[in-house]
């Protein structure tokens, strides 16, 4: 599998996709690196399911989906409430 997520340090490299789990926050693909390093990367950061379509749609011009920048936006309220 490969990493199609533009901005993940792994973007672009193909991986051995080890296994898969999910959880609150979403489903993961395990996938191993040369060094044999695990990640969990989220499913649709990579090839294994069909493009997004927002990044289909903006052809590289956007820097960020809506959806990533809603879900950054709810992370900073709570992180920084007293």
């Amino acid at each position: 599998m490969r990493v199609t997520h533009p901005f993940h340090p792994l973007a672009g490299r193909r991986l051995r996709r080890v296994g898969e789990h999910a959880n609150v926050i979403g489903r993961r693909i395990l996938c191993q690196d040369a060094e044999g390093h695990v990640h969990a990367v989220p499913i649709e950061w990579t090839d294994v399911t069909d493009p997004d379509l927002e990044q289909q749609i903006g052809a590289g011009r956007a820097y960020v989906r809506v959806g990533d920048l809603l879900g950054l936006a709810e992370l900073v309220a709570r992180i920084t409430r007293p």
